[in-house]
């Protein structure tokens, strides 16, 4: 607490003090935290930011007690590993690793004394357990403990725990067969006779197969006032329904139906109604009165003669088709033309047109459509741009903190087009979209070094440079080193070589006018001008050979994106991402396993040092 007083929050955090104490005198950022008043990250964090470098973790071995101290205070004074912690400016797991490296036994229980057991607690637990015999579950019941309490209070008064005594309760199948079975005991019963707990009862019932005991089903009371005379009286000769019948009892419709059932009453079938008329005949002579003099519609016969629609409707049918004639309606008011004045030109709603005329909507949705009669949809009225913001927003957004052009549209809701006019109307210099001279490649002595020297896969070299894999092994291909493949064991392709190699592939380019290049490096290096892309040789290289575009990129110096482009103007469907290109396929399946690099390509180099290719130093 002093320290406290004399070096205040502010003053202990000046880096001659912090250096005095972390470097000179080695004390640890906890103990410095302690002295200053503050957490040991805040501690760690200055002492980062006064340029002091931090120990490891574990590095302040040296701790300011020796063995015959740890031992004085741990074994004859009785100390917790707390409170020598709290002395020594340590941790509680620290000074447990200084105890067991010192070779001094911790002690079975926490605390600074052993715990002595109450001698009355002790007598009580052995005439329970062991001269009763009553199992743990019983004791913790009758002292109101838990088992793990009672378990506790025996270990520390030195008693042993019984083992369960399953074998002396005489639990066997004939005993828990006539207990349970013949005697009715319940499971609680069981227990208490046994003197066991219940779940051992349920166990031992479950393994020896002994059935469970079922209370008899007593008869229900209340069904005993439904007699089978009253049911009879009321449900057949009456004929009422169960709901009539169980509204004039007072009861239940449910209970009316386990009477019936519980006398043998047979029911009579779902949907009969003794209280309503029987239907009438859908005879000829009716339905031609009904529906043809006095003009009623099929559901109005329905109801007058008690039957479902679709049967008057199957009738009239089944009566012949005089009979099942539409009735004449009246003339429709929405003829075409002003159906198409109102709807297209003057931008009537149907609602409107509906309630002027007096027709349902749904009636003039229906015209409409019969006449096929359509508005055509007049666009929203485009917003106008924005107005463009300050030249010098412009400036500090674009050039100062590197906005995209996609960034600033989505700040200003507006396009990039739009962005882009207000970048050339202030002046600004917009970076070029990449092109074959100005797209990024990767040198040749670092993927030579780092594939080849060092064995790292590619995805390896693509983590270790930052770059995405496709363009790692694009620049690999351009610079002509070997690649690895995975499908054959130890077997590498040069991929300009194989693909100058190939007879098929040379006659094409013959054909076409197209100049070999087989040097290594980038495109633009190889074909200053690229070559011009026509269908003959598209057709012949992508469709007829089984080429992918990076495969044509290397022999034409087109970037593969124009590539597809000019495929799909051609009218050739490009393929799908469904793994190697036919060519690809045929490549490997006529490549022969070789040693991981050519031996004549590979010169003695030391870690670190690149590995030149053969043609390529």
């Amino acid at each position: 607490m002093a320290s406290r007083l004399i070096y205040p929050r502010l003053a202990a955090l000046d880096p001659a003090l912090l250096a005095r104490w972390y470097v000179e005198e080695r004390r640890s950022a906890g103990w410095i935290a302690a002295e200053v008043g503050r957490s040991s990250q805040y501690v760690r964090d200055a002492l980062r930011a006064a340029s002091i470098p931090l120990r490891p973790a574990g590095a302040n071995k040296e701790v300011p007690v020796d063995a015959a101290t740890l031992r004085r205070w741990y074994v004859d004074e009785g100390l917790s590993c707390a409170q020598i912690a709290a002395r020594i400016r340590f941790s509680a797991s620290g000074v447990a690793g200084l105890l067991a490296r010192h070779g001094i036994p911790a002690r079975r229980f926490a605390g600074s004394r052993p715990v002595v057991p109450d001698p009355g607690l002790v007598d009580t637990l052995r005439e329970l357990h062991h001269q009763q015999r009553l199992p743990l579950v019983e004791v913790a019941r009758r002292m109101g403990l838990s088992v793990d309490q009672v378990k506790l209070r025996m270990v520390r008064g030195g008693l042993s725990i019984l083992p369960p005594q399953r074998s002396r309760l005489g639990l066997t199948a004939e005993v828990l067969t006539e207990w349970h079975v013949e005697q009715g005991l319940t499971v609680p019963e069981i227990a208490a006779r046994a003197g066991c707990n219940q779940a051992t009862v349920r166990e031992l019932l479950h393994r020896f197969g002994v059935p469970h005991r079922r209370a008899p089903r007593q008869p229900d009371p209340r069904l005993a006032s439904l007699t089978r005379e009253l049911l009879e009286e009321l449900y057949c000769r009456q004929r009422l329904t169960r709901a009539q019948v169980a509204a004039q009892l007072g009861c239940s419709v449910s209970r009316i139906a386990a009477g019936l059932h519980r006398h043998g009453i047979q029911p009579r079938p779902r949907g009969t109604r003794p209280d309503r008329p029987e239907p009438l005949p859908l005879t000829r002579e009716l339905l031609e009165q009904l529906y043809v003099s006095e003009r009623r519609s099929v559901a109005d016969i329905a109801r007058h003669t008690r039957h479902a629609t679709g049967l008057v409707r199957q009738a009239l049918v089944d009566h012949g088709d005089p009979l099942h004639q539409p009735s004449p309606r009246s003339p429709s008011p929405l003829d075409p033309a002003t159906l198409r004045q109102l709807y297209v030109e003057q931008r009537w709603a149907r609602s409107k047109i509906a309630s002027a005329h007096q027709v349902p909507e749904h009636a003039v949705t229906i015209a409409l459509r019969r006449h096929a009669i359509h508005r055509p949809a007049v666009p929203p009225p485009h917003p106008p741009p924005p107005a463009a913001p300050p030249d010098a927003t412009l400036h500090t957004l674009y050039l100062k903190h590197g906005r995209t052009l996609a960034q600033l549209a989505q700040r200003f809701h507006t396009s990039v087009p739009i962005v882009r006019g207000w970048l050339l109307a202030a002046k600004v210099p917009i970076t070029p979209r990449t092109s074959r001279a100005s797209r990024a490649d990767l040198p040749a002595e670092t993927l030579q070094d780092l594939y080849w020297a060092h064995g790292l896969s590619g995805r390896e070299v693509a983590e270790y440079l930052g770059a995405a894999l496709p363009k790692v092994l694009r620049a690999m291909h351009d610079h002509g080193i070997p690649v690895r493949t995975r499908r054959r064991h130890h077997a590498t392709i040069q991929l300009l070589d194989e693909l100058y190699d190939d007879r098929q592939i040379t006659d094409a380019l013959a054909r076409s006018g197209v100049p070999q290049r087989p040097q290594p490096g980038t495109i633009a290096e190889r074909f200053p001008v690229p070559v011009p892309l026509g269908e003959r040789l598209l057709g012949e290289l992508y469709d007829e050979l089984g080429l992918s575009a990076r495969h044509i990129e290397l022999l034409t110096g087109q970037p593969h994106e124009q590539i597809l482009d000019a495929l799909r103007a051609a009218g050739l469907k490009p393929r799908r991402n469904a793994g190697a290109s036919p060519w690809r396929r045929r490549l490997l399946g006529e490549l022969p396993s070789s040693p991981p690099y050519p031996a004549e390509a590979v010169t003695a180099a030391a870690p670190g040092d690149p590995v030149h290719t053969a043609g390529n130093p």
